[in-house]
């Protein structure tokens, strides 16, 4: 398990830091133009939720082998960085919620700058990846074989991974701006882009054949992307309005488990390294929003 980057506790506590910022830009604009300071800030304490499109890409493991080699003088070989794919894998992500808020500025008319920050959350990740079974000679090249004298190099196999592997603790970050249309006095319809980021705080893996929690480790890494938004607000009374949003999201992912069991059939292929266990996936759907917008 990784040390955590930021606890639940901390997070709140940066937002009720976040939520304070408003007060005091607006107790100092107030000094200079009392009516045009009133409006500039919002703070929306909001629930989000994420229905996923599972777009999986790809599962594949590295590992090095080493092989009798007739013709070396040293009598063997070790070929690094050997890539096997999975022959059939499926992916699935859990639905993840949580509380969020979002910090808002509104710096121009129909103008605003928003941060969006969701609470720390659990993303499970359940694999289907059969065991498997391959002939290295159809992961290295020929003529190398032949040239080192070995046309059979053998088999190399790793366990599956069948089950709930891993929970990835994440955060979910967003910067973007929006554009507001004033269609009636009670009702505003937004558009808007950003850049959305899933950090990981901490993980949890799960034992599954040829995986032992506290041999392996991992790694997740989301990259940032553009998000589009679109939302409804609906005046309720002065200061306040409902909201709800709704932002369409695509982050490539990749999430590699280290240590993996990998052996060889003992004959041409004498050893294999433990290996990499590598998915390339996407973390796309709909983020829903819904929540109440308070406006300094």
């Amino acid at each position: 398990m990784k040390e955590k980057i930021i606890s639940h506790a901390d997070f709140f506590t940066l937002c009720a830091f976040l939520m304070a910022l408003p007060f005091s830009f607006s107790t100092a604009l107030a000094e200079s133009d009392e009516t045009e300071s009133k409006k500039s800030f919002y703070i929306t304490p909001a629930y989000s939720v994420l229905k996923e499109n599972n777009n999986f890409v790809e599962t594949y493991l590295t590992t090095s082998v080493t092989l009798i080699a007739a013709n070396a003088t040293s009598g063997f070989v070790t070929f690094s960085g050997i890539q096997v794919p999975a022959v059939s894998a499926e992916l699935d992500y859990d639905d993840f919620d949580g509380g969020a808020f979002v910090f808002g500025w509104n710096f121009a008319n129909q103008f605003s700058l928003e941060l969006h920050l969701g609470q720390p959350r659990i993303l499970g990740a359940s694999f289907d990846i059969p065991a498997q079974t391959v002939n290295l000679s159809n992961f290295i090249d020929p003529d190398t074989l032949d040239l080192i004298g070995n046309t059979d190099p053998g088999e190399v196999e790793y366990a599956g991974v069948i089950g709930h592997l891993a929970d990835f603790e994440v955060l979910e970050l967003a910067i973007g701006g929006n554009y507001t249309f004033a269609l009636h006095e009670k009702y505003k319809l937004y558009m808007g882009v950003g850049f959305l980021k899933y950090i990981e705080i901490d993980t949890d893996i799960f034992p599954q054949n040829g995986i032992n929690p506290d041999v392996v480790e991992s790694d997740f890494d989301s990259e940032t992307e553009f998000y589009f938004q679109a939302g409804f607000l609906y005046h309720i009374k002065d200061n306040f309005d409902a909201s709800f949003d709704i932002k369409q999201i695509s982050a490539e992912t990749t999430m590699t488990i280290t240590n993996i069991e990998v052996t060889t059939d003992g004959t041409s292929g004498t050893a294999a390294e433990s290996g990499n266990l590598v998915t390339e996936f996407d973390i796309s759907g709909v983020i829903y929003h819904f929540g109440l917008r308070y406006i300094f």
